[in-house]
């Protein structure tokens, strides 16, 4: 009897143990299964362009995006939020979870010019972005028609003089970069020019060919394929040099006006409060991306020219040329449509 006692009173007491132990081992896992987090990025990253399909910042951004999912080893996902000058994709954004899987390809245009031209926006750019990198710089072309008697920069200068508010220019509509540059040009340059605004560049340049209107200083991105076809004569570019996607179109430094070199950035945004980690690994990914020999001369090809940068020199260069264009806006008197 005494025997069988104390045998049932060790099997109590391994019982206890096990369940100790058992316990301790749950108490052990729980905590560290809770707290676990998925690697970022564990699914596909949306890429917001704000502008159609098919257009220059459309194509670079395609071609951007093929090989930032290779670095990632994750789809990047380009999707054309388009309309009201390319605020309403940069309102997507702001207002997307700040978790990295939401992310603007955000132009100079929408985020540096468009805060004075639209009292109304719903965000900030500075206040609701966090900057993650340059992507790529662009620079325009002053195109003319065809059949156009302007065959130059120079004579194009000297015929506006020589006749001050006849030669017209298009845009892709009041306050776009193609707006903004011709009034740079014509700030630089003492001409007077008529300004034709379009919504969007493709009827614009539809009427450049035509000769319904003189000039366009478009983006090269978004011209150099008629230029390349001759539908468009190219008379400049605002490159400090040639560029391959144009390499016979002479610079503006070229042509006696260096201070005339202009160029337009590209950069990838996320929303406001976006993790420093996710905002390293996108960084560090982005300049990844841009190394690439394929991907750097299939962007130069396409009129775009890579940039390596940081968030912070992005940050700068965001918040230097919305005083810049901010000033230019004003002086120019230049309103929204």
């Amino acid at each position: 009897m005494a025997h069988q006692s104390q045998a049932r009173t060790r099997r109590r007491a391994l019982k206890r143990i096990a369940v100790s132990i058992g316990l301790g081992m749950a108490g052990g896992t729980l905590p560290m299964h809770a707290g676990a987090q998925d690697p970022y990025p564990s699914k596909p990253i949306k890429l917001v362009v704000a502008y159609a399909a098919g257009g220059g910042t459309d194509v670079a951004a395609r071609i951007f995006a093929e090989s930032l999912s290779r670095v990632l080893g994750s789809p990047v996902i380009v999707e054309n939020k388009v309309g009201a000058s390319g605020n309403i994709g940069g309102d997507f954004v702001a207002k997307a979870p700040a978790d990295g899987y939401t992310l603007l390809f955000g132009a100079m245009a929408n985020l540096a010019i468009n805060p004075y031209l639209y009292k109304d926006m719903s965000y900030a750019p500075e206040r609701d972005f966090a900057p993650i990198a340059q992507v790529f710089d662009t620079n325009h072309v002053v195109v003319a028609g065809p059949m156009s008697k302007l065959t130059s920069f120079k004579q194009m200068v000297s015929e506006a003089k020589a006749n001050p508010g006849k030669l017209t220019y298009a845009s892709a509509g009041a306050g776009s970069s193609t707006h903004v540059v011709a009034e740079m040009v014509a700030q630089a340059t003492g001409i007077k020019m008529v300004h034709v605004p379009y919504r969007g560049n493709g009827p614009a340049l539809v009427d450049v060919m035509s000769g319904q209107v003189d000039l366009m200083f478009d983006q090269v991105p978004n011209s150099t394929a008629f230029v390349a076809s001759r539908k468009v004569n190219a008379l400049a570019v605002t490159s400090a040099k040639r560029l391959p996607a144009m390499p016979d179109v002479p610079t503006v430094g070229e042509l006696g006006y260096p201070q005339l070199e202009i160029s337009s950035w590209t950069g990838l945004f996320g929303p406001a409060r976006l993790p420093a980690s996710v905002v390293s690994t996108l960084n560090d990914a982005t300049n990844k991306a841009l190394a690439d020999p394929e991907t750097r001369a299939k962007l130069e090809k396409a009129g775009a020219i890579p940039t390596q940068s940081t968030p912070q020199a992005m940050a700068k260069l965001l918040q230097g040329d919305s005083k810049r264009f901010g000033a230019l806006v004003q002086k120019a008197g230049i309103k929204a449509d």
